[in-house]
């Protein structure tokens, strides 16, 4: 689809492109509109635009890993449910804005259902510094499919050994897909990871991508079984 649109792009004709992605918006973009609550707040060079919108991002959320709202009309959502709290802990369950890569990320969301809803979702977007989507997580097929009113809790673990070093924002919404969104997309939390030990190296070094997990690697002995057959054919 990005592609497709890139060609009409250099076709000459002109092409709006709406996104939360400002990797694709920095590919795709020469000019860039920052609209805020319906009103243009910056326009002119991508690169410019992206920055501020960077910005804007970065002040309207909260690094001490949490940000809560009063049990009302004020926290956001819809008739259906509210937000009432996002926490990012540690394995000893206490709220941070800093986390090392050997530990465990748990966000935790405090939420209130006014009504009664089915085949509903949470889904997070882990955002890199630069707007990029690290990865995206739902908890679909892991709930229930009818939720009754009240009070109520979903956890989400990003396992260790996951993340890069880098600062991380997450973006949050919840809906029934294709039928209505009960709490609407935004940035509401972010948090920073760090490194104590070498990521699987004997050197100390920045890995690229908005991921680095250590995998598994194993080491053998010899050649595969297929390629000793076939060399002992062709022989």
């Amino acid at each position: 689809c990005l592609g497709k649109m890139g060609d009409v792009a250099q076709s000459g004709r002109t092409v709006i492109f709406v996104s939360h992605n400002m990797a694709a918006v920095r590919n795709l973009c020469h000019e860039a509109i920052l609209l805020d609550s319906g009103q243009v707040s910056h326009a002119g060079d991508t690169g410019d635009v992206i920055d501020a919108y960077l910005n804007q991002l970065f002040q309207s959320t909260s690094s001490n890993g949490e940000m809560s709202w009063p049990d009302d009309g004020q926290a956001p959502g819809s008739e259906e449910a509210r937000l009432l709290r996002v926490r990012a802990l540690g394995p000893d369950g206490q709220r941070r804005g800093v986390f090392d890569l050997s530990e465990p990320v748990r966000i935790e969301l405090t939420y209130r259902m006014l009504q009664p809803v089915d085949d509903m979702r949470w889904v997070i977007k882990v955002m890199c510094d630069d707007g990029t989507i690290a990865l995206a997580t739902t908890d679909h097929t892991q709930r229930e499919p009818h939720t009754e009113p009240g009070v109520c809790r979903s956890i989400c673990t990003i396992p260790q050994h996951l993340l890069n070093v880098g600062r991380y924002t997450l973006r949050i919404n919840a809906g029934c897909p294709g039928v209505k969104e009960y709490v609407p997309g935004g940035s509401y939390l972010r948090f920073e990871t760090t490194r104590s030990t070498d990521h699987g190296s004997n050197y100390t070094e920045q890995w690229p991508g908005a991921v680095a997990p250590r995998l598994h690697w194993e080491q053998l002995s010899g050649a595969a079984p297929e390629e000793s057959n076939t060399t002992a054919e062709a022989a």
